[in-house]
């Protein structure tokens, strides 16, 4: 690929000879996810970009709704913590009876109890949804070698 005075890469710029030598070679050429202006706004990562987002935002919807569920299975119910329960085990072996306001236990009682508010469902929709859009994106880049 040439560049122009302003350095941005132009396939159309190239030389009949460069490109007939990457094609007698039997190899692709390589895909450039650039556009002719160089600002990378190509619909293939456009296409990428709105695939993790859709990624993110179907993780962050699960999480939402699989909180309440998940705090209920480890023992925060709306009655209090329940007997024999995971949470009742890791309150008596790290708060024994006592449990500081503001802990994170104090916080999974509350939800448990009194449900999840709309602040605390968008902090998980929104961490959990970051999270799973990046770990897509980590994991195209592992799978294709593709450094962008």
């Amino acid at each position: 690929m040439q560049q122009d005075n302003a350095g941005h890469n132009h396939p159309a710029m190239e030389s009949a000879s460069s490109t007939n030598a990457r094609s007698r070679s039997g190899k692709s050429p390589p895909v450039d996810r650039q556009d002719m202006s160089g600002n990378g706004n190509n619909s293939l990562v456009n296409r990428d970009r709105l695939r993790y987002a859709a990624v993110g935002v179907a993780a962050g919807a699960a999480a939402v709704v699989a909180a309440p569920a998940v705090l209920s299975g480890v023992g925060f119910t709306a009655g209090g913590v329940a007997a024999g329960s995971l949470a009742a085990s890791i309150q008596s072996v790290f708060y024994g009876g006592s449990v500081a306001a503001g802990s994170a236990f104090a916080l999974a009682q509350s939800a448990g109890a009194a449900g999840i508010g709309l602040g605390s469902n968008a902090a998980i929709s929104g961490i959990t949804g970051g999270i799973a859009a990046l770990g897509a994106n980590l994991f195209d880049r592992f799978r294709t070698g593709i450094n962008r």
